[in-house]
């Protein structure tokens, strides 16, 4: 079973296959064709590192930038009235999918230095 952080939805909605380094690319290609390869799937949500974050380089002994993306994961939270549990990949994806306005997603996570890519998306 797949554990994603909340933001972490985000990401998968909107990925392209760039990222932090080839490995980090590689994995994170391996979990998003997981994901949209088996939708019906659950996935558990998690307030700490998870399978997205295991080749990141912020991650060194635990989230160098974790007040960063913990704010990222409280406000996705609060925005699609999701809870830390097992869900089904396929409720979460259709969760991500009702922000459809750039500014809502900028609310979430706009000082992200992949914005541009998931912003390009909604234009």
């Amino acid at each position: 079973m797949i554990k994603l952080r909340p933001h972490h939805i985000l990401c998968a909605r909107f990925y392209k296959s760039v990222g932090y380094s080839k490995e980090f690319v590689s994995d994170m290609d391996k979990v998003v064709a997981e994901l949209k390869n088996n939708p019906n799937q659950f996935v558990i949500l998690v307030l700490s590192e998870d399978d997205i974050c295991r080749s990141c380089p912020n991650n060194v002994n635990g989230c160098i930038t974790a007040e960063k993306v913990n704010k990222y994961d409280s406000r996705i939270t609060k925005k699609l009235g999701i809870e830390i549990k097992k869900a089904k990949w396929e409720d979460l994806h259709k969760a991500a999918c009702k922000i459809k306005k750039i500014k809502e997603l900028s609310a979430i996570c706009g000082d992200c230095e992949w914005f541009y890519i998931c912003k390009k998306e909604l234009e």
